[in-house]
């Protein structure tokens, strides 16, 4: 039985689809505006997006004082999950996570769209960045992924072993090599809401694809970003009123406050302040939000 209501998990399968489509609109038009050194500044903005997740969540562990391995990354990962996935899990240990991905509404979302190659890009560089910055002697295999063609599940074989790392690094990531270690007493994680995690996770990718895009390529890259961005506006209001009408309601403020990621206000989604690039700020506040 799921821990969610039908309510909540249409909810949570919007906002999670919202963020596909923001990643598709900037990709997409990075892609075709500029090709291939489009496309090197596009991989490079996912790896930076994933480094910083990467970076994020292994400074919240250390805080929590929590070892640095595989099994507490993926146990307490920065995202409470969506029901629509469905994996079978082989392993999870401290050094190893071995698994599919059967059903990843993710892809699903792309093939649907006719984007899987922009998916393919984005499976290519993410999972490597982000659990390479979590635990930088990480080895992550992805053999299989459902944005390859002929490939009908993801499989993902994880490891990060001891014999790569220095005395100081394996302590910092396994009970086993700190026998002075205490696990923190009362631990409790607390994952946060679906919606501020997406709204995080779409600005983030908005951002650092446009960071790189106009860094690489100047005026020619922000030229693509400015196209992406209005493309995410357009978007995502066809988008929120397919879904309303679809469960018979209207998209009102307080619909899309529950079923889309980013605010409708620039002044609401306060994250932006968090970062140094103003043109990119400047370009999304004006295009996405303000237009």
């Amino acid at each position: 039985m799921s821990e969610f209501t039908k309510t909540e998990e249409i909810q949570i399968g919007n906002l999670q689809d919202c963020w596909s489509i923001i990643y598709e609109c900037m990709a997409k038009a990075v892609v075709e505006m500029t090709g291939v050194e489009g496309e090197c500044a596009l991989r490079q903005g996912i790896r930076n997006y994933g480094i910083e997740r990467g970076i994020k969540m292994q400074e919240r562990h250390r805080k929590l004082g929590i070892k640095l391995n595989l099994e507490n990354l993926f146990t307490y990962f920065d995202l409470p999950g969506d029901p629509r996935f469905k994996r079978e899990k082989l392993s999870l240990t401290p050094q190893e996570r071995l698994s599919y991905t059967l059903v990843c509404p993710i892809a699903h979302k792309w093939i649907e769209d006719g984007n899987k190659t922009l998916g393919r890009i984005y499976c290519e560089e993410f999972h490597h960045a982000c659990f390479g910055a979590y635990a930088p002697h990480t080895q992550t295999n992805l053999a299989k992924t459902l944005t390859e063609d002929g490939d009908n599940y993801c499989c993902f074989s994880v490891y990060l072993r001891p014999g790569n790392m220095t005395a100081k690094e394996r302590r910092a990531a396994f009970e086993e090599f700190d026998p002075d270690y205490c696990p923190p007493k009362d631990f409790c994680y607390d994952l946060g809401t679906h919606k501020a995690g997406f709204n995080r996770l779409s600005i983030l990718i908005i951002y650092f694809i446009a960071d790189a895009v106009t860094g690489e390529l100047g005026e020619r890259g922000e030229k693509a970003v400015i196209e992406g961005m209005k493309n995410i506006r357009k978007e995502l209001a066809a988008f929120m009123a397919k879904r309303a009408g679809a469960v018979g309601t209207v998209c009102s403020e307080d619909f899309l406050e529950k079923n889309r990621t980013l605010h409708t206000r620039f002044s609401n989604d306060s994250l932006w302040n968090e970062y140094p690039n103003e043109k990119v700020k400047a370009l999304a506040k004006k295009y996405i939000y303000e237009e």
